[in-house]
């Protein structure tokens, strides 16, 4: 017998039709070429809850059967927030009883509270208090309400708004409270939070620098604020008994003379916010030192001027001792000035020259770019942080000649031993303006790396040598170059080798990768690509 299938919401004929807005969240799959009469609710919402009846017609007559629907997830918004603050004798001007009541289920019950709260100086929503049970919103005034005593996070004399999500531990949180949100404003009083990094230092001589952080508009407490500052010397042999107090700042920043004998001193600090109420708490006693003194006639002791290489030198001295009376204060660094001119250093190009500034309590400072063969003067200043001091006297330094312009040539590596292969090139010799040869280094490294993880051994001026720590079946890169006091020299061009010796390789043509697959393999790699390069080569020839 033929059946045609239809659906009811309460009395709404489920239109299933294409056109029909009711296809977006229902849906009738086909049984053959014909309807199934089995009703989805896609993506169900909680509107969708409910009383629904199927319909069936035949050539018999008509069925109908009914069902409720349920659609379960986290509760609903809570309703009827609000503050009331005569609600108990308990509740201070400072603190509030919010109020509300619960919304609709949605298959289980609520079990927890979320409240949310924005000031009128921070309109960003930010968490207050989480996870309030079900047992802390009860209230023996109030049955019919849900009531929780709110007595942290708010400031006085700042106006708040909050709104409230109810939440289960099936699905977590709902909705939160619906708007408009109504603004509440907490009675004045004194601050109830002191200022925020308080420091300074520096400054002219003579002046104790206070600086902190303005308080925040909300933690005023009402509609006015000022500072008051409080200070002592600090120290053992000090009298600190007396706090010494200045009042009605509005800047955040105090300066105190206190006299230019006085420098670099130790003082206590504590800050203060006061408004027409009353006076906050003070800050945590912080430690702030006076101005330093200019270094005047503080200098370092010249040591020695030399030559590292060509082009760099290292310049000594005896530090001034950092404490307070030899360095006028904390010592900061020092400047190296340096300039070209001949052996007398009298200063003549000085005008002309360079400097260099070495932070913190150091004895020695490095130049580094220098000329060949120049000759450089230097002197050396101290400094603190209220300045720098005399120059010391004039000294001279010598640097060394060029460096090797050469390269070695011909290199070639043999196998050696179990760990060790030969190198074997043809030597250089140095040129006028050039530091006598002192020697040879190579420099070889794993091809997958580069030469910043290069491994050095150093050899005589005879152009051989041996290099030890060579894996096996490992493909290498090898540089040499010629030392002496000018530095290092050029290097040669790159060759390849492994523990079997020199491996010919074209760079423009072939990559060489070592791998961890198989010692074997790595080796083939090596021998296919040297027979490539070989067969190559004689075809060129030919």
């Amino acid at each position: 017998m033929e059946a045609v299938y239809a659906w009811k919401f309460y009395s709404h004929l489920i239109d299933l039709s294409e056109e029909s807005k009711d296809k977006t969240h229902y849906w009738m799959p086909m049984s053959g070429n014909k309807l199934s009469g089995k009703l989805y609710i896609i993506n169900a919402q909680y509107f969708h809850e409910g009383l629904y009846t199927c319909v069936v017609t035949t050539a018999t007559g008509v069925l109908t059967a009914s069902a409720y629907v349920t659609v379960k997830g986290a509760p609903g918004e809570p309703g009827g927030v609000h503050v009331r603050r005569n609600i108990s004798s308990t509740v201070s001007p400072q603190q509030v009883v919010l109020l509300w009541r619960d919304g609709l289920e949605h298959g289980y019950p609520a079990t927890k509270y979320r409240i949310e709260f924005s000031s009128i100086f921070d309109k960003q929503w930010k968490t207050l208090r989480e996870d309030i049970t079900i047992q802390e919103t009860h209230s023996d005034e109030i049955p019919d309400w849900r009531a929780v005593k709110i007595s942290e996070g708010l400031m006085p004399g700042s106006s708040y708004r909050f709104r409230v999500q109810s939440g289960n531990h099936q699905f977590g949180y709902g909705d939160v409270s619906s708007g408009p949100y109504r603004w509440y404003t907490i009675s004045a009083a004194a601050p109830v939070a002191a200022p925020q990094n308080v420091g300074g230092g520096g400054g002219s001589v003579g002046i104790l620098s206070i600086t902190w952080n303005a308080m925040p508009r909300d933690q005023w407490g009402s509609s006015a604020l000022h500072y008051c500052v409080y200070y002592r010397r600090h120290g053992n042999n000090v009298d600190n008994s007396r706090w010494i107090q200045v009042d009605n700042l509005i800047d955040t920043s105090l300066y105190i003379t206190v006299g230019p004998d006085n420098y670099y001193l130790p003082y206590e600090i504590m800050v203060q916010a006061v408004n027409e109420k009353g006076r906050g708490p003070n800050s945590t006693v912080a430690i702030v030192y006076s101005a330093e003194d200019v270094p005047t006639n503080v200098s370092p002791v010249f040591e020695s001027a030399n030559a590292i290489n060509g082009t760099a030198g290292i310049v000594t001295w005896k530090p001034v001792p950092d404490t307070r009376e030899a360095a006028k204060g904390k010592v900061f660094g020092y400047q190296i000035n340096y300039w070209l001119e001949d052996t007398k250093c009298l200063g003549k190009n000085e005008l002309n020259g360079m400097s260099i500034n070495i932070y913190g309590d150091v004895s020695s400072g490095m130049l580094v770019g220098l000329d060949f063969s120049g000759d450089y003067c230097v002197n050396i200043q101290f400094q603190n942080n209220a300045g720098m001091g005399p120059k010391t006297d004039n000294y001279y330094m010598g640097m060394n000649d060029a460096p090797p312009s050469q390269y070695p040539e011909y290199v070639t590596v043999l196998s050696h031993g179990n760990d060790s292969v030969r190198l074997i090139w043809r030597g250089i010799s140095t040129i006028f303006r050039e530091e006598p040869l002192l020697g040879y280094k190579a420099l070889w490294w794993d091809v997958r790396e580069d030469i910043r993880t290069a491994k050095i051994a150093t050899f005589s001026r005879i152009p051989t040598g041996v290099i030890h720590g060579i894996e096996k079946d490992v493909v290498y890169k090898l540089r040499v170059l010629g030392y002496s006091r000018g530095g290092d020299g050029k290097k040669s061009p790159t060759v390849y080798f492994t523990l079997g010796g020199q491996v010919l390789i074209d760079p423009l043509t072939t990559d060489v990768m070592n791998d961890s697959r198989s010692r074997k393999t790595n080796q083939f790699h090596v021998y296919f690509l040297t027979l490539v390069y070989l067969l190559s080569t004689q075809v060129a020839q030919t």
